[in-house]
């Protein structure tokens, strides 16, 4: 099942032109990956066979901000909701797509699921709670606070983007290892996304200097899961208390034992699962 073809791809948009990897034929219903930080689109390299074996075909792009995909900003959720929208057109002009986020990925999707419902089928968002259940809960989690001091490093100007590449990106390696605590590094996958970041920078930092960190309060109709790791070390599932009013549409969390914040790297035949049996029942 694993040994499926992987393809590049450039997908060519009205917004620039996106880098993605792909599986599966082009006349199978197209299901969108897009990953979070810091990473890029070879996250989905062992998920995406398993989706393209299922009967889909699995794309994975590089956010903008992400070389070679688009390095110019802005970077706000609302501009990479509308890279999405672009892409999963480029992707099927005509038929509605379905969709899989992770991260920063993932909250762009919340976005796009309001803006633009009938594109998507049905999405998966992986280690994202909806950003507005994230604002409001975070407050009285001292823990959460902690976890999340990242962003604050991020709003440092300067420093930041030096403290991300010092001594071979050991901070990166820092955050990887503390969100995903028994989950061993995967080295091959790790070496792309240092060389990612560092042709990327200051792109990968500036996004987190947009200032909408709160998420729009419209009600999502599309079918959504969530799916958080229960060890997971950057974000809570907690963070997603009270996310179900966010929906008018088919809306679950589920908790994947075991599974830090990189769940789709830890767990890729039970993650794969997860997205397919979802996509299925929402048909």
């Amino acid at each position: 099942m694993t040994d499926l073809p992987i393809e590049t791809l450039k997908i060519k948009t009205e917004r620039g032109n996106f880098h993605a990897i792909a599986a599966g034929g082009e006349a199978q219903p197209v299901v969108l990956c897009l990953h979070g930080f810091p990473d890029n689109c070879e996250t989905y390299a062992e998920l995406l066979p398993r989706l393209a074996s299922r009967g889909f075909r699995a794309v994975a792009a590089n956010l903008r901000g992400y070389a070679p995909s688009p390095l110019e900003g802005p970077y706000r959720t609302e501009d990479k909701a509308e890279d999405a929208l672009a892409i999963s057109r480029a992707l099927s002009p005509t038929a509605p797509i379905y969709v899989v986020g992770h991260d920063i990925g993932g909250q762009a999707l919340y976005r796009a699921l309001v803006k633009h419902p009938s594109r998507f089928l049905a999405a998966v968002i992986l280690a994202a709670p909806h950003p507005q259940t994230i604002m409001e809960n975070s407050r009285s989690s001292l823990r959460q606070l902690w976890r999340s001091r990242y962003i604050i490093l991020m709003q440092i100007r300067g420093f930041a983007e030096w403290w991300l590449s010092r001594k071979d990106f050991r901070y990166v390696e820092k955050l990887w290892r503390e969100w995903s605590p028994e989950f061993p590094l995967p080295m091959k996958h790790f070496l792309s996304v240092k060389e990612t970041i560092k042709a990327s920078m200051p792109a990968p930092v500036e996004m987190y200097r947009s200032g909408d960190f709160a998420g729009s309060t419209e009600k999502i109709a599309t079918p959504t899961l969530l799916l958080m790791g229960d060890r997971d070390g950057c974000v809570s599932s907690s963070m997603a208390e009270g996310q179900e009013a966010l929906f008018s549409g088919r809306y679950e969390l589920k908790l994947v034992a075991n599974t830090g914040h990189f769940l789709h790297l830890e767990a890729p035949d039970a993650i794969g699962d997860y997205i397919c049996q979802w996509f299925s029942s929402t048909r």
